[in-house]
């Protein structure tokens, strides 16, 4: 194999060339000479030098580069020299396979420019390769020899090495001299180990197996539960194990077991929660392969953890089961079965579910069903009817309900319809024997249909349909757009004439090549024909009065005659104005527009005097009556709304702690009434004052169902209450039915103002001298009411300083002061004393345990517990021996003979007298020893490895596994 070459050293060479080729007209100074030519040619991953040629077309040296790029030498380099001299440079090392490389370059000084390649093969310039057997090297040749392995193993007859060149020829062969060295690794008992050649590993043929039965033995490890976790084995020689100290290979393999769940026991186990379509469930009972009391949680009914079957399909008149059985570790559990009811009904014609229990409307069966009775139904007794299933064309007998006798409509019940929702109309039963309760008759009324309003956005080319009732909305495209104008008889024209409407179309197109769509045409009326000016419209057939027409046409046109039509003349004829208003008579006049004749009526105006007054009541409006003279026409004119009603609360009528207010019309001559409930008033509550008396009563806004208004905004006394006594001085509420301390009519009126004369702002006859004994009457001047009050005022206790007792356990702390003045008690005779107390600053007991025996599960024990206040409480409390009625017992791990076993128990320790909690959740847990596994003390300990970790243990006769004592 070529060796590699140096990166480094393929750009020295290719420099080396170029620099000899260029320097051949200067002397070839800068280049090695052949002795150096093998320098630095290798370099794996390097570029170098593939070849060097010369290009005869151009006369210049090309050197390929290993990457396949190119570089071209100077052109000074020629193919041909007469110089006797050259020298020689190696570029490439030769092999048995490939010749080797060399550049040939004139050495005149001076030089011609000549160069080019020669290649040599080179003889026996072998490469041998480097095998695998190095564990056999070292026997025929030394370590850095490269050799290969014929035959069987080194150890086999006939075996033997050979020196290999990569180009296949056989450089040398050696027989193998190599013998079997076995070894066995036991000593007293070393027939439990194979006896290996330790140079080929071949087994000993005179080996005789005497070691005992290899069996795959299960590994105790860190107490995960071998059922659900899994769990790992080793193959084991146990006489290895019991009496061999260096047995390698007593544990001859290891494995690893996937857990097959637990071992169930169907007499032992038991659902202990059953599983339903909304919560999980559990399977609890006893497990022989991992010794513990096992759960297993059921999940909640589904098609992925259970096997799920539908074993009775429903039917319209029964009901169905589904089936869940739990899958564990693959297998089915035959006890771990459940059963879901499935329910189906009937479907009637409409799709409604069919419930026999409820009652239909009679209206209802005979739309969608037939009415099948034996009697006559009514509001008061029922009968049957019949419905059909749609699916399995079944009869379904039903209740129907009886039919009302509609009475009068119960108007505040009435339920609109809208776009969206249905309305309903209610009406009273007249008959007989029907309750109001249930006496009502409801009449549904159709949905109305969308008033989709188009609403045109240019901008973005769209339109907009909105319902103007619901708001509900719908978009529409469109491409192009327009709008047009057009008669009644669908020409386009310009707009409206005199007499004539137009109407203006918006239209659009949601494509190029669609047709076009019209939204709804806006009438653009007809302006009217009209005389000079559009303000004078003339309507044909209308009556116009005298004083109307010389409005239009002036007085100069009326009585006129008839006029020349052709010459369209503006003339009125046949109107007096002294004409009575009894009889009109046709006018003409002429539409300066449409030069059309118009006829008008013309009358004489009404001689009107007002002939009498019609007063409002609570329900009518007033009005004044005008009465022609002539003819005797009248009108009204001047009305005026209607009063409404004049509301005042009704104390007989009403009941307020049902919350049924009644308002009557309190207006002569009326006798209406209104009963107003609780979610249609608001009682209120307020106070009196000083000079205002405070009054209960009611805030009600009285909308009158006549006329529709509100016409009262009323408050209704239901109490009025007295005066509140309390007077005010400048924003100081001063209550004269109190005793007032000399400091406080100090801090209200000021110090000046007491012992004064009287006066407004005063307080008369009080001396500070007073003592605390002793009042006196005083006087002042209400600021609210500007009159007189008079207070008793008394002198200040004259306390001493202020005396802190501090907070207890369970007694708050508080402040006192004592009057100094003699005779100052209390109404119990006690010297009158002031208490401030801190609430809430009593405080708690710190308990702490001062002595403590512990309970076992055969002995009681004792807790002292004291305040750590010393506040001197104590209190012991026996604790029973440890059992699980008196205590909350947790098991925390079973013991066995690999593992030991612990149990908590819990108990709340009270106060007997008091009850309050002293600990809570004082615990005791309780070791319960592991199981002295066989060989507690094993003669021989053994490591493997699992799992990419390493494993020391011994092997537990009694349970019959590998325990691990360091992992």
């Amino acid at each position: 194999m070529q060796k590699a070459k140096s990166v480094l050293v393929k750009v020295l060479v290719l420099i080396c060339v170029l620099c000899c080729s260029l320097s051949l007209a200067f002397g070839l100074t800068g280049c090695k000479d052949g002795a150096d030519g093998k320098d630095g040619k290798d370099g794996k991953d390097g570029v170098g030098i593939q070849k060097v040629e010369l290009n005869a077309s151009t006369g210049k040296l090309e050197v390929t580069l290993t990457d396949g790029s190119k570089v071209v030498v100077d052109d000074q380099i020629v193919s041909t020299c007469n110089h006797a001299t050259v020298k020689e440079y190696q570029l490439t090392e030769g092999t048995c396979i490939a010749p080797a490389e060399f550049l040939t370059v004139c050495d005149v000084n001076g030089g011609c420019g000549f160069a080019k390649i020669a290649r040599k093969p080179v003889a026996n310039n072998h490469v041998v390769n480097v095998n695998n057997y190095s564990q056999y090297l070292g026997l025929l040749y030394n370590v850095d020899t490269h050799v290969e392995l014929v035959g069987e193993n080194p150890c086999a007859p006939g075996s033997e090495f050979q020196l290999v060149c990569e180009c296949g020829e056989v450089l040398k062969t050696d027989a193998s001299t190599a013998e079997h060295v076995f070894t066995a690794k036991g000593t007293e008992y070393h027939t439990c180990e194979f006896s290996v050649c330790q140079n080929c590993g071949t087994p000993d043929p005179n080996f005789v197996d005497e070691h005992g039965t290899y069996d795959w033995i299960e590994v105790v490890d860190n107490g995960a539960n071998r059922c659900v976790d899994g769990y790992h084995e080793i193959y084991v020689c146990l006489d290895c194990l019991k009496h061999c100290t260096d047995c390698e290979d007593a544990i001859a393999d290891t494995k690893e077991v996937q857990a097959t769940g637990h071992v169930i026991d169907v007499d032992t186990w038991a659902v202990d929660v059953e599983p339903t379509l909304e919560s999980a469930g559990s399977y609890k009972g006893f497990c022989t392969a991992c010794g513990t009391n096992a759960t297993i949680e059921l999940p909640a009914l589904n098609k992925v953890d259970y096997n799920f079957e539908v074993t009775n399909a429903p039917k319209c008149d029964a009901e169905g089961t589904d089936t869940y059985t739990f899958e564990y570790f693959g297998s089915e559990l035959a006890e771990c079965v459940f059963t879901v009811t499935t329910t189906a009904s009937h479907t009637d014609a409409n799709g409604q579910v069919i419930d026999k229990n409820l009652e239909y409307e009679l209206a209802y069966i005979e739309q969608w069903g037939e009415v099948e009775v034996d009697s006559e139904p009514t509001c008061v007794e029922t009968a049957f009817g019949v419905l059909y299933c749609k699916d399995c064309t079944g009869v379904v007998i039903v209740k129907v309900k009886g039919i009302h006798v509609r009475g009068e409509e119960l108007t505040d019940r009435y339920v609109a319809p809208t776009c969206e929702d249905y309305g309903y109309r209610f009406y009273k039963c007249e008959r007989e024997g029907c309750t109001s309760e249930d006496g009502i008759e409801k009449v549904r009324l159709d949905k109305l249909p969308h008033e989709y309003v188009p609403e045109v956005d240019t901008d973005n080319k769209v339109v907009v349909f909105t319902c103007s009732e619901c708001g509900d909305s719908y978009e529409v495209d469109f491409y192009a757009y327009g709008t047009e104008i057009k008669n009644a008889e669908g020409a386009i024209v310009t707009g409206p004439t005199c007499k004539d409407d137009a109407y203006s179309s918006f239209w659009y197109q949601e494509t190029a090549t669609s047709e076009k769509v019209y939204l709804p045409a806006e009438v653009i009326p007809a302006y009217g024909h009209y005389f000079g000016a559009t303000s004078n419209k003339l309507v044909s057939g209308k009556e116009y009065s005298y004083d109307q027409l010389v409005a239009i046409f002036g007085a100069g046109n009326i009585l006129s005659s008839l006029g020349n039509r052709d010459a369209k003349e503006v003339c009125v004829t046949e109107v007096d104005s002294t004409a009575t208003c009894l009889e009109s008579v046709d006018a003409v006049a002429y539409c300066s527009e449409c030069e059309g004749v118009v006829i008008i009526k013309a009358k004489g105006n009404c001689q009107w005097e007002k002939t009498s007054t019609v007063t409002p009541d609570c329900v009518n409006g007033g009005y004044e009556v005008w009465t022609c003279s002539v003819c005797g026409a009248t009108e009204n004119r001047n009305e005026v709304p209607a009063n409404g009603h004049d509301l005042e609360y009704s104390e007989e009528l009403s009941n307020v702690e049902a919350k049924t207010i009644v308002f009557v019309c309190k207006t002569e001559g009326c006798d209406y009434q209104e009963t107003i409930v609780c979610d249609t008033w608001t009682l209120v509550d307020t106070p009196s004052t000083c000079n205002t008396h405070g009054t209960k009563y009611i805030d009600y806004t009285y909308t009158d169902p006549v006329t529709g208004l509100t016409v009262s905004d009323t408050l209704v006394i239901i109490d009025e209450k007295p005066f509140s006594g309390v007077h005010n001085f400048n924003g100081t509420d001063i209550d004269k039915s109190k005793v007032y301390t000399y400091s406080e009519l100090v801090a209200i009126f000021g110090e000046a103002n007491i012992g004064a004369t009287q006066g407004y702002d005063l307080v008369t006859e009080v001396d500070s001298a007073f003592d605390c004994q002793n009042s006196a009457q005083a006087v002042f001047y209400c600021t609210s009411c500007t009159g007189p009050v008079i207070i008793d005022a008394i002198g200040d206790h004259d306390w001493t300083a202020w005396t802190d007792v501090p907070a207890e356990c369970g007694k708050d702390g508080y402040s006192y002061r004592t009057c100094k003045v003699e005779g100052c008690v209390d109404a119990d005779g006690n010297v009158s004393k002031e208490v401030i107390v801190d609430e809430d600053s009593a405080l708690a007991h710190v308990y702490v345990i001062t002595n403590e025996v512990k309970p076992t599960l055969t002995t009681a024990g004792s807790l002292t517990i004291e305040c750590s206040r010393d506040c001197g409480y104590s209190y012991t409390a026996e604790l029973p021996a440890l059992n699980s009625v008196d205590y909350d017992e947790y098991v925390i791990s079973e013991n066995d003979c690999a593992n030991e076993g612990s149990s908590r128990y819990e108990i709340d320790i009270y106060d007997e007298e008091t009850g309050d909690l002293l600990v809570d959740n004082y615990s005791v847990t309780v070791t319960t020893p592991v199981v002295e596994h066989e060989g507690a003390e094993p003669p021989f300990i053994k490591t493997w490895e699992f799992g990419g970790k390493t494993y020391t243990g011994y092997y537990c006769g009694a349970c019959k596994k590998m325990i691990i004592i360091n992992e």
